[in-house]
């Protein structure tokens, strides 16, 4: 396949049987996955993927609507994805981000994906909230992102980066803001992770995964807030590694 810039893969295992694609929270880039790569053996191929106005790609244009973006990344990479069998991962933005490209892969490559992982999202529609948050101002956002305690003290508090990133942050807050659940069902199997602090998402809203599946589901929970996973990347990082190997060797 061309090389393609959705695709992050410093790491190439040609020999892998299997590959874990990841997909970044709102604001977030490939490189939040880069601490993965060593985390787990050659014959899983971990694969970041980089979205538009990040990394490499910051001049190009944002995506504020996520079926927009899922058809373009499928549309671009559709060769690469139908090369081995799939593990998506997407924490937050990233999970209804990879649950779009779940429904996008059994509906035109079938078989080809082996389970979706998804955390930090809610697994149902939410009612329309009075605080639409890509539309707060500046001072309210960054408050907002305190709040979520993802993202780092010195980008919060420097001008000039929070000018930047202003832009993709207010672009993936209006993809979650205005995003509405497909009806179609998966028929592969979902595990749910969350953090039991987590003020944005609980876990009632984790637990209607199981309504998005016809296959086998599981919820984990972890202690920690929204970004619980990086709050004890080891521990997560092993379950995760359980979990893609109890797939590999029994093709759940």
């Amino acid at each position: 396949m061309k090389h393609s810039s959705w695709i992050v893969n410093p790491s190439p295992h040609p020999e892998a049987s299997v590959r874990l694609v990841c997909l970044p929270y709102a604001g977030g880039s490939a490189a939040v996955y880069r601490p993965w790569l060593r985390a787990f053996p050659s014959q899983v191929e971990v694969v970041a993927i980089q979205l538009p106005g990040r990394g490499g790609r910051f001049k190009e244009s944002l995506y504020d609507q996520a079926d927009e973006l899922v058809n373009a990344l499928f549309r671009d990479c559709q060769h690469y994805f139908a090369e081995k069998p799939l593990i998506l991962f997407g924490h937050s933005m990233g999970a209804m981000l990879a649950y779009e490209l779940a429904l996008k892969l059994e509906q035109c490559l079938p078989g080809m994906l082996r389970h979706l992982i998804v955390s930090a999202f809610r697994g149902e529609q939410r009612p329309p909230s009075p605080k639409v948050r890509h539309l707060l101002s500046d001072l309210e956002l960054r408050e907002e992102l305190k709040h979520l305690n993802g993202t780092p003290p010195e980008l919060l508090h420097n001008k000039e980066l929070m000018e930047l990133f202003v832009p993709i942050i207010r672009a993936d807050m209006k993809m979650c803001d205005t995003y509405r659940f497909d009806e179609r069902v998966l028929h592969t199997g979902i595990t749910a992770f969350g953090g039991v602090q987590d003020p944005e998402v609980s876990e009632a809203e984790l637990e209607a995964w199981s309504k998005r599946t016809e296959g086998a589901y599981e919820l984990k929970m972890y202690p920690g807030d929204h970004f619980f996973f990086q709050q004890d990347e080891q521990s997560f990082l092993q379950e995760l590694n359980q979990i893609v190997e109890r797939l590999h060797l029994h093709r759940v």
